[in-house]
């Protein structure tokens, strides 16, 4: 579900340098074009799961939000907040998938340190140093936050199925 993370990496690299068509926006090499890599890299992950969140709603609450609603965007609402707990444990889901990517920002961010370096590519770039100790640290951190919020998501999901 979704593009590898160095190909869209690669792409965004090509789209916002300097030469590029989005090289005026002046985004690559910043925190907001990472955060644009990001956006990109977990939109099908979260759109998906949003379409099987709202798809598992009971047939009849959606005949009846779409009997009562006229304008799409209210049914849109009225369906989110029946999934809310789906699409909470889609968008945990998605923030787990986010924060363990290093292959799109390390491109479109370059690893400048205290500009764009985050968890990940620190770990790249202690690796690369010979810095294993440093490395481990980081990466014993970056699992805990892992496997932080993949708990959680399983907890919200472990919960709507007791409903």
């Amino acid at each position: 579900m979704g593009t590898p993370p160095v190909l869209l990496g690669l792409l965004l690299y090509l789209l916002l340098s300097r030469q590029g068509p989005l090289g005026s926006l002046g985004l690559l090499f910043t925190p907001e074009g990472m955060v644009l890599s990001q956006f990109l890299l977990t939109l099908p992950i979260t759109a998906g799961l949003t379409v099987s969140a709202v798809e598992s709603l009971p047939r009849e609450t959606r005949e009846l939000i779409e009997s009562l609603a006229t304008r799409p965007a209210f049914k849109a609402l009225l369906l989110a907040n029946e999934a809310k707990p789906q699409l909470l444990a889609a968008s945990l889901t998605a923030l787990a998938r986010a924060v363990s990517e290093v292959g799109s920002v390390i491109i479109v961010g370059g690893n400048i340190r205290y500009h764009t370096r985050v968890l990940t590519t620190a770990i790249v770039y202690y690796t690369n140093a010979g810095e294993f100790e440093a490395a481990l640290w980081l990466g014993a951190v970056l699992a805990l936050v892992y496997l932080s919020l993949n708990a959680a998501a399983l907890a919200v999901r472990a919960a709507v199925v007791r409903e």
